[in-house]
């Protein structure tokens, strides 16, 4: 008998500990419908955000919200928080970005399914996350009363797009599905300008496609003289400054796809790997979506790719069709090539020892990639020379910080520098920060070559004893993948690299983890969740390498 009832208590403990996945899965639709909540202008913006919620027996609320693109998208996205407090949701919707009303489940239901069926007519799908949120509401059967709604904009599928690479996800799609049957509106600056409000946006044809490639010329166009001279130096291209900019800029572009692969033998690592990615796409697809991190690819300054913001987290990279088609044949060959793993290995550890210690000088990184190379400092100085003459990213990295160009030459080795792509507002505050701490910190905390190499990517991993217990918050807590966390760790990084007080415990990265990480969370964590989060931040933050500590923590100097 005890041994029965032991089973029987396992069996209800297994059931109690659903993952919240597998709980709204096989027992959301048990619970009963709570309140459903839609924005009031639902019918004039063409967006609805709706709110659907179940209540539990003891009183809490789970619930799942939907943003509901009606003319054209369908489900743009969707996102759940289980087992909330009444106050919870109250506090949760008065600080949506939108004005709520109640509704009935049979009219959040029927738009919700409205939206996804006229969005599938042009071949796109609900939000990914919509296979498990769907769950959340009834089964869309003939048990749901049906209630009609317009999509669309006079009948048609109505695309509106914030740039030109949002929309180029979405255009060969409706054109695949619905020939030209369908209006598009790519709501930027330019095309605004151009528009009056009567316009008949039947008026976009295939002219005005900004599907269409996109070329160099069409960006170099964009860079300013200065700017042109700059990159021009960085790819070794000659330029006539006695010419008129005009021809300076046609002067460039030929330079460019006249040599692609010398081009590429100076791109940085991060640069290449996103080609490679790109060679495995379709010949129709130029568009990638990488981390949006703090540094801005480099063929984005160079002119060879178009770059826009998709949201915080991500962002587009399209590339210019005359480059790719000049530069493709080339790519395997320069990633096989000797001498370019030389070059790209050396560009690693320079980035690593930058971004573990802020500033640097040429005489420093030099020693210091002796000593992690276990080569003489002569072999090093030579093989570092020659890197940087074929480099595009260390110049960048090393560039000088002082506007001093008599005093650069006279001492060039022993100019303060700093990777330009992570500075400071003012990098004499950064100085400053540094040299009243030399005392108390005579010399830079010591690294190993595995560290350096882990600190150079392009979402630098920065040794941090508390990383793994940070990491296993933000994912069992807070419901993030761990590409996600990795994400949040690398602008926690960022944001403790421009604390002038390490002890700070209120600064920006503070905030960041409250208001962004904390509130967007996929999982809403409890109270003692939260607290035990803002612990594991201050433990993950003080085991945090400073560029003003030269690369210890606060931890260390504490000691």
């Amino acid at each position: 008998m005890a041994k029965n009832n032991k089973k029987k208590k396992t069996q209800g403990q297994g059931q109690q500990f659903l993952s919240p996945e597998s709980f709204i899965k096989e027992r959301a639709r048990t619970l009963p419908l709570g309140k459903c909540y839609i924005n009031d202008d639902a019918d004039e913006a063409g967006i609805m955000s709706i709110i659907v919620t179940r209540q539990h027996t003891g009183g809490r609320i789970s619930m799942a919200g939907f943003l509901v693109d009606t003319l054209c998208l369908g489900v743009k996205d969707t996102f759940y928080h289980l087992r909330m407090e009444d106050y919870e949701l109250e506090d949760y919707l008065s600080r949506y970005p939108v004005y709520f009303r109640e509704c009935s489940y049979e009219e959040a239901h029927n738009r919700i399914y409205g939206a996804i069926a006229f969005a599938e007519e042009a071949g796109i799908e609900p939000h990914k996350d919509f296979r498990l949120t769907q769950y959340m509401l009834e089964e869309d059967n003939d048990d749901i009363p049906l209630i009609e709604y317009e999509y669309g904009k006079d009948g048609k599928h109505f695309l509106v797009c914030h740039s030109n690479l949002e929309a180029s996800r979405y255009l060969p799609t409706l054109r695949k599905h619905l020939g030209d049957d369908f209006l598009y509106l790519i709501n930027n600056q330019e095309r605004d300008d151009e528009l009056d409000e009567d316009d008949d946006y039947d008026d976009y044809d295939e002219e005005d496609d900004d599907d269409e490639p996109v070329y160099m010329a069409d960006l170099v166009a964009e860079l300013e003289p200065d700017d042109l001279h700059i990159t021009a130096c960085g790819l070794g291209i000659k330029l006539d400054l006695n010419a008129s900019i005009k021809k300076q800029r046609e002067q460039y572009v030929k330079g460019v796809l006249e040599k692609p692969k010398d081009v590429l033998m100076r791109l940085p690592s991060e640069d290449l790997m996103m080609l490679e990615d790109l060679a495995g796409e379709s010949e129709k697809d130029r568009i990638l979506i990488y981390p949006n991190t703090s540094a801005d690819s480099l063929m984005y300054h160079y002119g060879l790719i178009e770059y826009d913001d998709e949201d915080e987290e991500s962002c587009f990279y399209r590339i210019t069709e005359d480059f790719w088609k000049a530069a493709r044949p080339h790519l395997k060959e320069v990633m096989n090539e000797e001498a370019n793993q030389a070059r790209l290995t050396v560009e690693g550890l320079i980035l690593g020892l930058v971004n573990l210690y802020g500033c640097v000088n040429i005489k420093d990184t030099k020693h210091y990639m002796a000593q992690l190379m276990e080569l003489p400092e002569e072999a090093v100085a030579e093989l570092f020379d020659i890197v940087l003459s074929h480099s595009a990213l260390l110049p960048t990295i090393l560039s000088s910080m002082t506007s001093d160009s008599e005093a650069i030459k006279a001492d060039f080795d022993n100019s303060v520098s700093f990777v330009s792509r992570f500075r400071w507002e003012s990098t004499d505050k950064l100085l400053e920060a540094t040299a009243h701490r030399d005392d108390k910190i005579p010399a830079r905390k010591e690294y190993t070559l595995e560290e350096v190499i882990m600190a150079s990517s392009i979402i630098p991993i920065i040794p941090n004893a508390h990383k793994e217990d940070f990491t296993r918050y933000l994912c069992s807590q807070l419901g993030y993948d761990e590409d996600r966390a990795n994400l949040i760790c690398h602008h926690l990084w960022l944001r403790a690299q421009h604390e002038e007080d390490p002890d700070d415990t209120r600064g920006s990265y503070f905030e960041y983890f409250t208001k962004e990480v904390v509130s967007n969370a996929p999982k809403r964590p409890k109270l003692t969740g939260i607290n035990e989060g803002m612990q594991a931040l201050q433990a993950y933050m003080n085991g945090m390498p400073r560029w003003i500590l030269k690369g210890h923590t606060p931890e260390d100097i504490s000691r």
